[in-house]
């Protein structure tokens, strides 16, 4: 089923147009923003935990195989 499309001939169509369009926009950079925001605490988050086991624990050192080694190629 296809919805007629009014005249564009009219101001009142390509103010609404534009309305709509500039919605859509702004509704993506605030999904995009709240994402990143996201994002950002949770690997903040993850540093403060590992910073803190090193701390604790002692971990670190050339190549701590359980942790370092093998997490890029689980989480890329």
């Amino acid at each position: 089923m296809t919805t007629p499309v009014p005249s564009s001939d009219g101001d009142d169509y390509a103010s609404l147009l534009a309305e709509l369009k500039d919605r859509i926009r702004t509704a993506r950079l605030k999904a995009a923003v709240a994402v990143n925001r996201e994002l950002i605490f949770l690997y903040w988050s993850i540093g403060r935990e590992i910073l803190a086991r090193q701390t604790s624990e002692g971990w670190g050192g050339p190549c701590d195989r359980s942790a370092r080694c093998g997490s890029s190629s689980r989480f890329s």
